[in-house]
């Protein structure tokens, strides 16, 4: 039997939204009988909050008395008179520096405010400037003596915030109430305002991704909702929080947003926050932000940030392949064991895995990260044979209306991202190398070096740039009063250093006989690759599968290792999944114990396309997620149960996962055809909500003008597309400049 929807909504036709043919599976229960007895209420899921007392910002504040709440936040010398080693460590960090006083935040939003107005800049002072945004200054002209503008977020920002929500753009509520300051000696004044100042949202991730989850829309920018940064959304669903993650993974620690960017360090006995180990939570958020500690001058604080950078991904040459004139592709798995000739051109598969970030890498502003992939050849006896030309640069690529690249922050004219190539937590990805080995190359060049290196950038040139042109002045009103209030010389037109977060030697044999300085064994570089292979076109799944299976086999023959040789077997039924071959899934999956749920989702995954949606749905529920995280689960099971036709079930899955993704359009699709099957009056907002913060249909529109107008741009929209090495000689730009649209050497190959 065909099951169709068809709903009239606001006037509009919606075939692409609800009508549709689903085969109901045969392995549906029957419905049960209607009886006398009433159905359960219906309870609609809240739906995403689109105005408030300071929107665009989501942000609310609970007044208290006349207290001056923006002249609060601004006061830090009281809290450190107590705590000096966590003021002088906040002092340093990116929270201290995130107002007006952050050349690089500054040239951004002053350009916004002067394009979109004073009140949309609202949206940004939520969580860079809460306490201009509290007092009411950043509907006005900033002055730039104003001590709410030198700020950023305070000491009683953090600490004053009673709630949060999942939804970004600063969705916290702020107290204005007393901070009960103790004191000396008395313990229980001591007791009350250490309650005071770890109120319950303290250190939570709805607290951190209240601010590092954001997003544009009609008031400010697009004339549709476009997703804008977001750290939050990556890690609910990695195996850092507890989810499954994308791609089949051992159990790791739970670790939240403080673990990682709040370790424990040890402090002075001066500080009253310090436990009797003398240990405390830093205070310095350490994140990416090398170019912030070198505009102060501050040579330690950038190699601590480099320290921590280092190593959190992984960059590796896996795979090889060789193209001669008139033969088949000769492949090499691993890619030391390719025997490539001269006048052979050689291809080579990088794969950068995320092996330590909770969210995207690089994350934060992906649009104006600058993350990019290197490549040297060289002869045994040191003659350069190929290196990067247009390198391999992992950031969202965010365009204007026109498809044009936008890479120094111009929010007030973004429409959307039209491909993403930051990666996953515990994810990988991969992008090919080619060069051509010159047929003069005589025996004193074998073998051939081929590094590759991963380098790391706080942001784009593009951005440098700008950031320099604004606020490079000496005299610069801004920039003297940051220095008068806090001392700090920022220089805006300081060089962004560059981190080697990792680097990789291989060696190209003739004989296919060649190393890998890789530290990963064998078995787990091709299961990263094959990983990697996953997320693209189906073109490239036989890959996949030829380099996961491949790495069982060594797996099996270096070290037995039931665990890890299960979540290779995962990952070969995911690849069967994904190519419709859902019997030979069933059967891979079969032999695995212990790894119920990852076996329950990828089948669930298969079923799900081949219309047996009841069986999906069934696997899903056995199988759920922890309490909290994984809204790709509760994604996954709305939209089995609604075309299993159990609307209840999909309404509540859809409640579910709309509580931890308050704008995902498909579960707001799913919650409105669910509730328009209950016959609730609700369905008609859920779908209009739906149709608000559904994926605009500009963007294949942008897309196509983008390829259009830039060679690099038609690349990089390629699954796994390939960079061309320059050979010696050629006129090749630092590979740590900005890319060049028009002169990149680049084929598109498919």
């Amino acid at each position: 039997m065909i099951r169709r929807r068809c709903l009239p909504l606001l006037g509009l036709t919606l075939a692409a939204l609800a009508c549709g043919g689903e085969p109901r599976s045969t392995s549906v229960t029957a419905p049960t009988p209607r009886t006398s007895t009433p159905a359960p209420a219906v309870i609609a899921p809240p739906l995403p909050a689109s105005d408030g007392p300071l929107w665009p910002a989501m942000t609310r504040v609970e007044p208290h008395g006349d207290v001056d709440l923006g002249a609060r936040l601004s006061e830090i010398d009281a809290c450190g008179s107590c705590h000096p080693v966590i003021a002088a460590q906040w002092r340093e960090s990116a929270h201290a520096l995130a107002s007006f006083n952050n050349p690089i935040y500054r040239v951004g939003v002053e350009r916004f405010r002067e394009v979109k107005g004073l009140r949309a800049s609202r949206m940004c002072a939520g969580c860079h400037d809460p306490a201009l945004l509290a007092s009411g200054a950043i509907d006005a002209p900033i002055e730039p003596a104003d001590p709410r503008a030198h700020v950023g977020v305070s000491c009683r920002t953090c600490h004053g915030i009673t709630s949060a929500t999942l939804d970004g753009n600063g969705s916290y509520t702020l107290t204005a109430a007393d901070d009960l300051i103790p004191e000396e000696g008395d313990v229980e004044s001591v007791a009350a305002h250490r309650r005071r100042q770890a109120p319950a949202a303290l250190g939570s991730a709805a607290m951190c991704g209240a601010c590092h989850r954001a997003f544009l829309g009609p008031e400010t920018g697009p004339p549709h909702h476009m997703p804008g940064a977001d750290d939050l959304g990556p890690w609910l669903a990695s195996a850092h929080a507890g989810a499954l993650g994308p791609v089949p993974e051992l159990p790791l620690p739970r670790q939240g947003c403080a673990d990682c960017h709040m370790p424990e360090e040890t402090a002075s006995s001066d500080d009253a926050a310090a436990r009797r180990d003398g240990k405390l939570r830093s205070h310095r958020f350490l994140g990416g932000h090398t170019w912030l500690a070198a505009m102060r001058g501050d040579d330690e604080d950038v190699a601590r940030i480099s320290s921590f950078l280092a190593g959190v991904a992984s960059v590796d040459i896996a795979a090889a392949r060789i193209e001669r004139e008139g033969a088949p592709t000769i492949e090499a798995l691993p890619a030391e064991s390719l025997a490539p000739q001269p006048g052979d051109r050689v291809l080579l598969d990088v794969v950068v895995r995320n092996l330590a970030v909770g969210h995207r890498f690089p994350g934060g502003t992906r649009d104006a990260q600058d993350t990019w992939i290197e490549l040297a050849v060289l002869g045994a006896d040191g003659r350069a044979i190929a290196q990067t030309d247009a390198p391999h640069r992992l950031f969202a690529h965010v365009v204007d209306d026109d498809g044009q690249l936008r890479r120094a922050r111009e929010v007030e004219v973004f429409q959307g991202t039209i491909v993403d190539h930051t990666v996953g937590p515990r994810d990988a990805a991969v992008t090919r190398h080619a060069f051509v080995i010159p047929q003069e190359l005589d025996e004193a060049a074998w073998p051939l070096q081929v590094t590759a290196r991963l380098r790391h950038r706080s942001r784009s040139l593009e951005l440098a740039r700008e950031t320099c042109l604004k606020g490079g002045a000496i005299d610069d009103p801004l920039r003297a009063a940051t220095r008068a209030r806090t001392g700090l010389s920022l220089d805006p037109c300081a060089a962004p250093p560059i981190t080697e977060v990792a680097a990789v030697t291989l060696e190209l044999s003739r004989a296919g006989d060649g190393q890998s300085r890789s530290d990963a064994p064998t078995w787990s570089r091709l299961r990263d690759h094959g990983l990697a292979l996953l997320h693209q076109r189906q073109e490239h799944l036989e890959e996949a599968a030829r380099s996961l299976t491949r790495a069982r086999e060594l797996l099996d023959e270096a070290t037995p290792d039931p665990a890890m040789r299960a979540r290779i077997t995962l990952a070969l039924a995911r690849v069967a999944v994904d190519r419709g071959q859902i019997e030979e899934a069933e059967a891979l999956l079969g032999e695995l114990e212990g790894v119920a749920a990852s076996r329950a989702r990828i089948l669930a995954r298969g079923y799900d396309r081949v219309f047996r949606s009841g069986d999906a749905a069934r696997l899903l529920t056995e199988h759920p997620p922890p309490p909290g995280v994984d809204p790709g689960y509760y994604v996954a099971l709305a939209r089995a149960e609604g075309t299993a036709g159990a609307p209840r079930a999909a309404l509540e899955a859809a409640r579910a996962g709309l509580s931890l993704t308050p704008r995902d359009p498909d579960l707001l699709r799913a919650a409105g055809l669910a509730l328009d099957e209950l016959g609730d009056d609700a369905a008609r907002s859920a779908l209009a909500s739906y149709l608000h913060y559904r994926p605009a249909d500009a963007l294949w529109r942008l897309a196509d003008r983008c390829e259009r107008s830039s060679p690099a741009c038609a690349l990089e929209r390629v699954a796994v597309h390939v960079h061309e090495l320059a050979p010696p000689g050629a006129d090749v730009p630092d590979a740590s400049r900005p890319a060049d649209p028009g002169r990149r050497r680049a084929r598109v190959r498919r």
